[in-house]
């Protein structure tokens, strides 16, 4: 299911969509042509599994541990000092 690790193939991926009704189709880019999808195949999808609004990340971002901190407040923090 998760490909043993190894990056999930383009068929894959395909096989994926296509269980949600989005399938690849033709798209033009300039004067070539190519198989892809279109952002509003998802729009459905997003509709049901995204929030309407972004929520706060799921990882708030983390000061530097000794970021602002004498030596000794560092090692108060980070209970690492050798005293």
């Amino acid at each position: 299911m998760w490909n043993r690790g190894k990056p999930i193939t383009a068929r894959q991926l395909s096989k994926r969509l296509a269980e949600f009704g989005i399938a690849p189709g033709p798209i033009r880019v300039g004067t070539s042509v190519a198989k892809g999808y279109k952002l509003d195949q998802f729009a459905d999808a997003f509709k049901r599994y995204l929030p309407d609004t972004p929520s706060e990340t799921a990882t708030r971002l983390q000061a530097n541990a000794g970021a602002g901190f004498s030596d000794s407040e560092s090692c108060y923090r980070l209970r690492s000092c050798n005293r």
